[in-house]
């Protein structure tokens, strides 16, 4: 069978046109995040009108996605009769999420007093990753200064733009996001007992290289008006040398 020049050019190109649109690109997904805020009640309690690192509210977001995001900046709104100058928050990521600061919490920065009364300000946190299907707690701490006796305080999160993500915004669904319990400024003085604990070690004998020895448990109590512990001084005793023998001291 004979083809002229043209008929072939005609069925290459007919070829060619078939091969073309027959083709369909494989759909592809872009990963994103898909972030939700909740937020857990503190119980902060009656508070001597001059306090430190009492736990006002705690933030979760969690990321159904499957890429990761950050929250770059909170705007948190206080409530209440107190003069918000008078208060000073500090963000922490809660690591092991339970409510309290402790040993491994990462301090956030940004901790600074609100600059005016009855108004929202927002504080750049260092930015906390919020991993593809996982999730993140923010705790956030306040010390107050010559509050006024009988006066509340409360934080709430009142916009889902309140809570700044490095790339998808939170579900704006269900706001204000309010912590129920307020703190209260009393000017009764808090009075402290302090004792040994339950389970306060007896004498015993470490092997060398032993980490995680008990070596004192102290129960604390406050009667009346509450109070936060925000230092230890302890003072070692014993044959073995301090600085070379034993390598960290830890508190929980």
């Amino acid at each position: 069978m004979k083809f002229s020049k043209n008929s072939i050019t005609t069925i290459l190109a007919v070829f060619f046109v078939l091969v073309v649109f027959g083709f369909v690109a494989p759909a592809v997904a872009n990963a994103a995040a898909i972030n939700t805020a909740t937020n857990t009640n503190v119980t902060p309690g009656t508070q001597y009108t001059t306090f430190k690192g009492v736990s006002v509210y705690r933030l979760h977001i969690t990321n159904t996605g499957d890429a990761q995001d950050t929250i770059t900046s909170l705007t948190p709104t206080p409530v209440g009769d107190v003069n918000d100058t008078v208060i000073t928050l500090h963000f922490y990521k809660d690591v092991n999420n339970n409510g309290f600061v402790d040993q491994g919490d990462t301090n956030l920065g940004a901790s600074a007093a609100f600059a005016s009364d009855n108004t929202k300000q927002a504080f750049d946190i260092t930015d906390v990753v919020v991993p593809a299907g996982g999730s993140a707690s923010v705790l956030i701490t306040a010390d107050g200064l010559s509050v006024g006796n009988a006066q509340i305080f409360r934080l709430s999160m009142a916009l889902g733009t309140d809570i700044l993500m490095g790339t998808v915004a939170v579900d704006t669904g269900s706001f204000p996001k309010l912590n129920t319990d307020p703190l209260t400024a009393s000017d009764t003085a808090p009075s402290l007992s302090i004792t040994d604990g339950a389970s306060d070690p007896i004498a015993k004998t470490a092997i060398a290289s032993e980490t995680g020895v008990v070596v004192k448990q102290l129960s604390i109590a406050a009667a009346a008006t509450s109070d936060s512990i925000v230092s230890f001084a302890i003072t070692p005793a014993g044959t073995e040398n301090d600085t070379t023998q034993v390598s960290a001291t830890k508190f929980s």
